[in-house]
Parts: C-alpha cells; sequence; structure tokens
C-alpha cells in the first residue's frame, strides 16, 4: 500500500471480524513414525474437537505414503472412534508427500507448525516454518531447543506430554491473531540465526581444535550458539500486522510528526499499546503517544465473550478522556483520525512509601469525576459484566472447570468453599458507581505540574464498581515492592480500605477476586506466577 494508505489502515478502528482471514490450521510435517510423536499430535489436537467441535481449526498432516497413512490410520482408529467422524467433515486431512511449493502453500495459511519428536539431530522444517513467519510447538531437541522460546516465537513441550500440548494449541484458537505476532518473532529470530549461520567453517574449527589438541575440550565459543541481538517483540507489544491490521511505518510517521512538533523528535520504549515520541510543541518538552490496534491478551485465557483486538480508536477515545481529569497530565494536542495524543514531558516516579496516601488522593479525584456518555461501561479488552464485581465472580464460577487446564480446576476445587462468602456479599450488594482509571497507577506515576505528583492519561478509563481503584492499588504496591507480607501489609489494605469507602468485606472480595483472576491467568498461560498468588489469598483469608 501507498505511505498514506498504509497510515489510514494501521489506525482505523476496524471490528475485529476477520477471524475468517486469520484462522489458520494445525500442521505438521514430517515421517509418520512414532519417534515424531504423530499419534500424540493427533490425540491432543482430537481433544480440542471433542470440546470445540466443529469450531476448532483443522489438523493438516503432510507427510507419508498412502500405504503408511492407512496403517496408522488402522492403529489409530482402533482406539479413537472420533477420527473417521473428523475425516469426513475435512477437519483432519492427510496430505501424504508434497512438493516444497505444495508445503509453502499450507504454511501461509496455517496458525502454527506441530513437531513433537521424541528425538531431531536438527529438524530443519523449524527453521522453514520461522523463514515463513509460522510459529513453533516442539519438543525441547534439535534446532527447538536453541531457537524455539516461549511466548516469543512458539512454545516447548515435553515428549510424550499430550495435555501441556493440547493446551498450547488451544491458545492459537482462543486468540488466532496470536500465530501473527509470533510469526514476526520468529521470523525476525530465523533473521539473526541465518546471519550466524556457517555450518562448514564450524566445522572445519572443530575438527582442527580436536586435532591439534586431542586431549584438551573443544572450545566452548566452538560448541555454543552466540547471542542474538534483540528484536521488536510484537508478543510483549501486542502487535499485529494481519488483515487488517497493518503494521505502522513508524518512519513515515515520524515524517508525518514534523508538520506538528519541532525537531529533534527521538523515538521512545513503547508503552502499552502505543508508539512514543519525545519532541518540542510550542517551545515545551512534549511526549507523543499514537495508539495503534493490539492483541488482547484476555482473549488466551477468558472466556468468548473477550474481543480478540484492542482498537486504537477505543484506547484514543479513553485516554483523551482521562486528560480532562485534574490529577491526570493534560493534553496539549490531539488527533482522533491518526489517534494521537500530544502532552507535557513529566519524569516519570519510582513510588516511595510516603507517596502512598497521595496516590490515593489521585484516585479519588479520578473517582469523583461526573458519568458522561464518553465514559465506556465495560473495561477495556473486557465485556460489560466485568464492570462490576459480582461480574467478575461469575466469570469465575463459569470457567471453574477446565478440561484442558487441571491446575486451574485442582486450584479452585481446593479454594472455593473459602471464597462463597465473598461472591455472595458481591451479590447482594447494591453496586456504587464511580470513573476507575483501570490501569496500573504503580507504572503510570509521574512529577506534577509544580510540585507533587501526577498520572499519566490511561487508556483503560471506564465507569464501573467503586472498589476495584483501591484494591489493584495495594495488590500492586505489594507485588511490585516484593515485600513480605506482615503487619506493614495490613495496615497499608486499612488504608486502601478507607480510601475505598466501601464494607471492609466488599474490599476484601474485590482483593480475592483480582487474585483469582491473576491465578486463572497464570495457570493457563503458565506464567510461573501461581505460588505467590496463592500466598496472597492465603493470607488475605487468614486475617
Amino acid at each position: 500500500l501507498p505511505d498514506d494508505q498504509r497510515l489510514k489502515s494501521a489506525n482505523r478502528a476496524i471490528p475485529a471480524s476477520t477471524l475468517w482471514w486469520n484462522n489458520g490450521a494445525y500442521l505438521f510435517i514430517g515421517r509418520l513414525r512414532e519417534s515424531k510423536g504423530i499419534d500424540i499430535i493427533i490425540r491432543a489436537w482430537l481433544r480440542l474437537y471433542q470440546l470445540y467441535g466443529e469450531h476448532i481449526a483443522p489438523l493438516w498432516i503432510v507427510g507419508g505414503t498412502p500405504d503408511v497413512i492407512s496403517e496408522l490410520r488402522e492403529q489409530l482408529s482402533k482406539e479413537l472412534s472420533e477420527l473417521e467422524w473428523a475425516e469426513e467433515r475435512y477437519k483432519l486431512v492427510w496430505w501424504g508427500y508434497l512438493s516444497p511449493a505444495g508445503i509453502s502453500t499450507l504454511m501461509l495459511k496455517s496458525s502454527v507448525l506441530l513437531m513433537h519428536s521424541l528425538f531431531e539431530a536438527g529438524g530443519r522444517i523449524i527453521l522453514e516454518a520461522m523463514s515463513s513467519r509460522l510459529p513453533v510447538i516442539a519438543t525441547p531437541t534439535g534446532f527447538a531447543k536453541d531457537y524455539v522460546q516461549d511466548w516469543v516465537n512458539g512454545f516447548l513441550v515435553d515428549y510424550g506430554d499430550m495435555d501441556a500440548l493440547a493446551q498450547r494449541m488451544e491458545l492459537f484458537f482462543r486468540q488466532p491473531l496470536l500465530s501473527n505476532a509470533m510469526g514476526n518473532n520468529a521470523h525476525q529470530t530465523f533473521s539473526q540465526m541465518e546471519k550466524q549461520w556457517n555450518c562448514y567453517e564450524r566445522h572445519v574449527q572443530v575438527y582442527r581444535a580436536v586435532s591439534s589438541q586431542p586431549d584438551q575440550p573443544i572450545p566452548e565459543n566452538l560448541i555454543s550458539l552466540q547471542e542474538f541481538g534483540a528484536i521488536t517483540d510484537f508478543v510483549k507489544q501486542g502487535l499485529l500486522t494481519a488483515y487488517p491490521y497493518c503494521s505502522l511505518d513508524k518512519a513515515h510517521f515520524e515524517s508525518q510528526l514534523r508538520n506538528i512538533v519541532e525537531e529533534p523528535i527521538i523515538p521512545l520504549e513503547p508503552d502499552g499499546h502505543s508508539n512514543r515520541w519525545q519532541a518540542v510543541y510550542a517551545g515545551t518538552p512534549c511526549v507523543v503517544k499514537q495508539f495503534y490496534s493490539a492483541m488482547n491478551e484476555f482473549a488466551l485465557w477468558g472466556g468468548d465473550s473477550f474481543p480478540k483486538v484492542l482498537l486504537a480508536a477505543d484506547q484514543f477515545s479513553r485516554a483523551a478522556l482521562s486528560c480532562e481529569i485534574q490529577s491526570i497530565v493534560p493534553a496539549r494536542k490531539m488527533d482522533s483520525e491518526h489517534f494521537l495524543l500530544l502532552m507535557e514531558h513529566r519524569k516519570p516516579l519510582v513510588p516511595l512509601m510516603n507517596d502512598y496516601v497521595g496516590i490515593h488522593d489521585l484516585l479519588k479525584q479520578i473517582n469523583a469525576y461526573p458519568w458522561n456518555e464518553s465514559l465506556p461501561k465495560n473495561p477495556l479488552g473486557a465485556p460489560e459484566c466485568f464492570s462490576t464485581l459480582s461480574g467478575r465472580w461469575h466469570t469465575l464460577r463459569d470457567a471453574a472447570s477446565d478440561d484442558l487446564c487441571s491446575e486451574w480446576t485442582d486450584f479452585w476445587e481446593k479454594i472455593r468453599i473459602f471464597l462463597v462468602p465473598y461472591w455472595e456479599i458481591a451479590e447482594t450488594n447494591i453496586p456504587t458507581y464511580c470513573t476507575l482509571y483501570g490501569d496500573s497507577v504503580w507504572r503510570h506515576l509521574c512529577a506534577g505540574s509544580k510540585d507533587g505528583i501526577s498520572l499519566y492519561p490511561s487508556a483503560k478509563l471506564y465507569w464501573g464498581e467503586r472498589g476495584f481503584d483501591q484494591a489493584r492499588l495495594w495488590l500492586e504496591r505489594e507485588w511490585f515492592c516484593g515485600e513480605s507480607l506482615d503487619t506493614d501489609t495490613w495496615d497499608r489494605y486499612q488504608l486502601a480500605l478507607s480510601y475505598a469507602d466501601i464494607p471492609d468485606k466488599l474490599f476484601k472480595s474485590w482483593c480475592l477476586c483480582i487474585l483469582c483472576q491473576g491465578m486463572q491467568r497464570g495457570c493457563k498461560l503458565k506464567t510461573g506466577e501461581e505460588y505467590r498468588l496463592t500466598h496472597y489469598i492465603d493470607f488475605l483469608l487468614k486475617k
């Protein structure tokens, strides 16, 4: 596309109704042997087929002669009655041997490559997939062990762990755009690897080292990988290049900025789902934020009601509205066509203990901002039911049994009896609504215009039930400071409670609900935070 059309396409508010284009198949390419784990891949996919029926993406199997395929089908069909059913509906397709052109074509319409080998000397197909912007789920052997990184360009799953394989495959069903983000990361990984690749020269160096000093170990630099440079992490930043969300050409946009601000224009690290630049406007140092449509992480572990995309227009309108509130840095200029927000540069602050009361005062001012029709009634990237405490508890209870995530199911079964009083009070309470900041206060604190402290604009502002902001702030303070839970922790809890202006039990219900949602996310995405979250939940339940 020409630059002007590309910029327009990158920023227009397009509904996330393009799954017909972004849904791709699960793809296996290789010999149909037991050591390749093809039976485990088929069983994992059939578990998803049993759960989601016709909605699940098809499994495409490339490789094998008709005789080999027939023999494998005969073995599997004795145990898997759904196999023939899936074949008849073209949900499981045996492609047999294909030409390189045929394989490349299938890669273009696949969401992820599945490799589940017991061992691999290399596994060249993994590199070919990465070069085609296709993420990989593989076992930690061969090239996968060296180049596949969890949550960057794919996932590593131990051989034989069908449950883990099915969970990782499910992520690409829940959030089809994950394939686009991880695929872009995979291509960057391949590009860096390709520049380092010198198989012949490395072999010669190893042979010379061994022949010249046969009694000495091979030098580490000859058998270890060189470190890769930093990549633009599309997953972490939520960046999309999938139709219709064209990637923003930052160089082109910077040229457009020169019509608005003064030189120099200095790129900054992205913040949330916005690109940022530092520049000068009307003689004052300013920061320019340009919001982009981003992949919604909620969709990876939430229900079907969560949108797949956080639209740039939605983020911009919330942030622009928040600039009207006294305790938030005001906008100097706004451009709704390109979702651009320009504000005075303020020094970011690392919160100190004596800032805690002041931060609560800032939230109190935000909560007092009156309702107007521009205020969304749902948190960003979540359904409207998430604006109330009872709605959040209902969502958790509906997800209590997860056929693919036993860790979450087991946790809920053990703790649900202790949580009953807290979701009951949420259901019987008549909510008091107010304006909510909705975002991490701990990460958005900055210097005030003269003295004191302020907050950066929030792209997550919404109208919801009172108590969320204060509960989140208390949890963030304890979490980020990494201190042990003790008497001081409880004193800070009491302070947050006083500012929330709701009954103690209701406030504790907010804290427990947020922690349980974090636990659900941790179990589904395997973030490694589960133990610490459990510790916080136990702390609250014992008080």
